[in-house]
């Protein structure tokens, strides 16, 4: 399907294109999926509606019955996905890319830390100047979330920062906010960590943070220094090729994560899921708030900030095999409202037998709603005790034409990202949904058609978009490429009839050509075919396609069809200018 306009937004895969993809797989010969039932937030949002009769028509006809079940013996293409609650919210507002900012300004001013820091000897310890880094980076972020209660105190400028008096005052500025930090966030820092730095080396720390906005950056700030600081072949050794934040939100609004499911990133590093998730919900909450407002009910922004807290302390969950990570992630989803003893040292493929009885207890398999992540790829797993748990770890022979069986003989050797789909689909409850980060190699690698064999007849597989190869290049300095697999877990009764005969649905297809910046980690703007740069409320516009592939997705679910490409400029992605964001410094 070619896009209206010279530039494209977003292409999605023709059908030929997607057999490829999942050669040998029946993915155009199954029936539709039952549809689930609304979420209960739609109905309580319905009632918010209809108690105040803010509106003569809360719901029209369309929407009241698109939640409701097919028949067997219908012969409509449906997707087999629950009724987004934001499908009721289609205010150009709603649908915004929440980042204020790309993630170049802050990637180049985390760097300058990092070249500061990694001369300087510390405590007799070269790591020990990383951990002052993160430590300025929470007292950073810890002030930007208390922005209403706390004083500001983060802030210099050149002037300051050059002389030594001035340095000296900025020291004692951040010290004691530092300090502040342990206090409200009790039991995650020791009495033994604080911020150790001269005043002549903190300064331009601060000088290069201070005019940053953590929150309003596309760039995970800890997952950032990590990278910057344990350099590409350590990461390239441990198959650590991090989630830049943009592809994390855009892969999280994917399902959509509603107030009451629960969600695992089970290969979490340093917890940037976390906080796509907080930005998802944050941004959700503050558009239904706009929302209400305009229909003259008035929700105080305390309880806003109370229910996204409540949500982060007992909705998200992660692991990760990585101490270090695991510190890291558990900083972060602290200063996120979260509870690090939701974040599990342990392998998450060795899950259950090898955790401990509480994470059991936590997250048992077949209990989580959502997976989200990024899984380590091309690591062998070669263990025969963890490989004797998986049935894509045994070794396939055809069976006809198309199909596939597996024999009591297992391979010396699989990749991470095959058993890791297993697994997710281990941890959902029937009906779960999942979006993960995948490498392409899975979706068209002869050797893993077996998994996508076992994976159909598992799951329904709601949407899969490929990545161009620069979205991990600049940050983990690997080109390759990936793409965004979106499934639900079937049930017994879609297992008994899947057995039976393969269902027919749709299914959502598209390419991702751009994501905002180059392979060198520099922002991209949109031009048009003259070479001119485009505008969006006096703003240069960052060519960036997932805004518009999400938006696109979104209407598909209730639509079951693929809407044509979006015109550039009248996509609704338009950021809101509401000043009045009543959660803009949570």
């Amino acid at each position: 399907m070619a896009s209206q306009t010279p530039r494209r937004v977003a292409r999605p895969r023709s059908e030929d294109q997607h057999a490829a993809a999942f050669s040998q797989l029946s993915l155009f010969e199954s029936e539709a999926a039952e549809v689930p039932p609304a979420p209960a937030t739609l109905e309580e949002i319905r009632q918010v509606f209809i108690a105040g009769e803010a509106l003569e028509e809360p719901f029209s006809k369309e929407q009241e019955e698109i939640s409701a079940l097919p028949q067997p013996e219908q012969e409509e293409r449906q997707v087999p996905a629950p009724l987004p609650d934001m499908a009721v919210l289609p205010e150009p507002g709603m649908l915004a890319w929440p980042f204020a900012s790309p993630p170049e300004p802050l990637a180049r001013a985390i760097e300058r830390c990092v070249a500061r820091l990694s001369g300087s000897s510390i405590g007799g310890s070269r790591d020990a100047g990383f951990w002052q880094l993160v430590y300025l980076l929470c007292a950073k972020q810890a002030e930007e979330r208390h922005a209403k209660e706390w004083p500001k105190r983060f802030f210099t400028n050149q002037k300051e920062a050059k002389k030594e008096q001035g340095a000296q005052s900025i020291a004692e500025r951040i010290l004691p906010l530092f300090e502040q930090v342990k206090t409200a966030y009790p039991g995650l820092f020791s009495e033994g960590e604080t911020l150790q730095l001269q005043a002549s080396t903190l300064a331009p720390l601060v000088l290069a943070l201070c005019d940053q906005d953590l929150f309003g950056s596309e760039l995970d700030p800890f997952g950032a220094a990590y990278q910057q600081w344990a350099g590409a072949r350590a990461r390239e050794w441990r198959a650590q090729f991090f989630t830049p934040l943009g592809v994390a939100y855009f892969v999280v609004s994917l399902l959509q994560p509603q107030a009451q499911e629960r969600v695992l990133d089970a290969s979490c590093g340093a917890g940037v899921f976390f906080r796509a998730l907080q930005t998802y919900r944050r941004y959700y909450l503050s558009g239904m708030a706009a929302l209400l407002e305009e229909a003259g009910h008035s929700i105080p922004a305390e309880e806003l900030q109370q229910e996204l807290t409540a949500y982060m302390r007992s909705c998200v969950y992660g692991a990760d095999l990585d101490g270090t990570l695991i510190r890291l992630a558990r900083l972060q989803l602290s200063l996120l409202d979260g509870d690090p003893e939701h974040v599990y040292h342990m392998d998450s493929l060795a899950f259950p037998q090898e955790a401990e009885a509480s994470v059991q207890e936590q997250i048992p398999q077949g209990s989580l709603d959502l997976i989200v992540g990024n899984p380590p790829y091309s690591l062998p797993v070669t263990d025969p005790a963890i490989l004797g748990r998986y049935e894509l770890a045994r070794v396939w022979k055809r069976r006809g034409e198309t199909g596939w069986m597996p024999t009591d003989q297992l391979q010396r050797s699989v990749p991470t990202e095959v058993l890791f789909l297993e697994q997710a689909l281990n941890w959902l409850k029937p009906g779960g949904r999942m979006a993960l980060v995948v490498p392409e190699s899975l979706l068209s690698n002869p050797g893993t058609t077996y998994a996508r064999y076992w994976l159909m007849k598992h799951a329904y597989l709601l949407a899969s978009i490929s990545l161009p190869g620069e979205t991990f290049q600049a940050q983990s300095h690997t080109g390759v490429h990936t793409g965004v697999l979106v499934l639900r877990k079937m049930t017994a009764a879609e297992l008994e009839e899947e057995e039976k005969a393969s269902r027919n649905y749709s299914i959502f297809m598209a390419v991702a050509e751009r994501v905002g910046y180059d392979s060198r980690g520099r922002t991209i703007y949109a031009r048009t075919p003259d070479g001119e740069l485009l505008h969006r409320a006096g703003e240069r516009q960052v060519d960036n396609d997932l805004p518009a592939i999400l938006a696109s997705f979104w209407r598909f679910q209730t639509s079951g069809e693929v809407d044509p490409p979006l015109p550039a400029l009248e996509a609704p992605i338009e950021p809101s200018k509401d000043d009045s964001n009543p959660l803009e410094a949570s």
